[in-house]
């Protein structure tokens, strides 16, 4: 009778629960305290995404997991390196691994480039309206970019006239 009983409250429970205790988490808590340990400045929610579904159910779009400036316009020298990129905001004149000034990776709408032909390095003057990750944190590729901005509206992009 006892046995009986018990399996009555663990059915019981069990129906109780039945979509309304959620999924099994993917992630551990100490997985997730790991993670929100390398990147601090990723939202809670974009946290618990990736608690339920995994690292592959983080969204891809910076403005999904991050907080965001408000839009502003923004022009500087683009290098356009493959996974190297970098922007420069002016008044810098050119734009390399050793310029001065923080590393920062510029997204574009459906990671769309807006220039034709491979990524090799070439630079662009550029002027866009853009949004920028409020917190330093790792961006762009391998997370070597203390920022990201994405852009919203591309006004211009010209070939740098020094070509570096």
């Amino acid at each position: 009778m006892v046995r009986v009983a018990a399996f009555g409250l663990i059915a019981i429970a069990q129906a109780s629960c039945l979509g309304s205790c959620g999924p099994s988490p993917k992630l551990t808590d100490a997985e997730i305290d790991r993670l929100r340990a390398h990147v601090p400045a990723m939202s809670e929610a974009c946290l618990e995404k990736a608690r339920y579904g995994g690292i592959e159910a983080i969204p891809t779009a910076t403005d999904q997991c991050y907080e965001m400036t408000r839009p502003q316009r923004w022009r500087g020298v683009w290098i356009d390196a493959f996974e190297n990129q970098r922007f420069c905001p002016a008044p810098a004149q050119t734009c390399s691994d050793e310029s001065a000034g923080p590393h920062i990776w510029i997204e574009f709408e459906g990671d769309k480039r807006p220039v034709d032909g491979p990524a090799n390095g070439k630079t662009y003057q550029i002027e866009f309206i853009g949004r920028q990750t409020v917190e330093v944190g790792p961006h762009g590729h391998f997370g070597t970019s203390e920022h990201a901005i994405l852009v919203d509206r591309l006004i211009s992009i010209v070939p740098a006239q020094n070509g570096s």
